[in-house]
């Protein structure tokens, strides 16, 4: 049982100009994670602050599946931009976005911190590395009972590259093989993410952050007939 909701996420990392950080909140809060999480297939968008590590915001939106992503909802959604978007926008700096696929959710909690660590597998040995994550150290950090979600995300390109086929803005983000994201309640939880090893997480090309729980928009549950 995992704590993530569905089998698809689009996750995104970020900073934002100084000057732009009440407008951006403004309409991350009150306009970008709303009209997303009311698209069909969707089901969650959580977005978090980093005490450490960059960029400065992480915000993942879950949904049924990597395909659901780019529905015909949200394509119309991305192809017509908002004044507001465009006033944000080109405030982001080191922007990183990627459609994944969700390969394992683990975990019955949902922690105030959550570690994400992008990681680019080796050209040979990926299932490797994928067991590796998912039958050592994931088990080895949820034995501290403070480490109540790990998560492996795997990107779905195909799935990009139809949104950024219709995207007026946003093309050229960077992109991100693999995420792991580790949900645990103190920083003290993720040190063995520090110090595993090299077939666990490869140090070349991990890049990692712990982020604090900002603000969460959920789908409304259907009512029952």
């Amino acid at each position: 049982m995992g704590t993530l909701i569905g089998k698809g996420a689009l996750a995104l990392w970020i900073d934002i100009l100084p000057d732009k950080q009440d407008l951006a909140d403004a309409w991350y809060i009150g306009e970008h994670m709303p009209e997303r999480i009311d698209v069909a297939g969707f089901h969650r968008a959580r977005r978090f602050v980093a005490v450490q590590g960059a960029p400065r915001y992480f915000t993942l939106f879950e949904a049924d599946t990597a395909d659901a992503l780019a529905g015909p909802g949200y394509l119309s959604l991305v192809h017509t931009v908002s004044p507001a978007t465009h006033q944000v926008r080109p405030a982001f700096r080191n922007v990183a976005r990627m459609t994944f696929d969700i390969t394992h959710s683990a975990g019955r909690g949902e922690a105030g911190l959550m570690a994400t660590l992008r990681v680019t597998p080796p050209l040979e040995g990926a299932d490797a590395l994928r067991a590796a994550i998912v039958d050592q150290l994931f088990p080895a950090l949820q034995r501290n009972p403070r480490v109540v979600g790990c998560h492996l995300l795997e990107a779905a390109p195909a799935v990009r590259a139809r949104m950024d086929a219709v995207r007026e803005t946003g093309s050229a983000d960077q992109g991100a093989d693999w995420a792991v994201l580790v949900e645990a309640t103190d920083p003290a939880d993720f040190a063995p993410l520090a110090t595993a090893p090299g077939d666990m997480l490869p140090r070349d090309g991990t890049m990692f952050a712990i982020h604090a729980f900002q603000y969460c928009v959920a789908r409304a549950p259907a009512q029952g007939g």
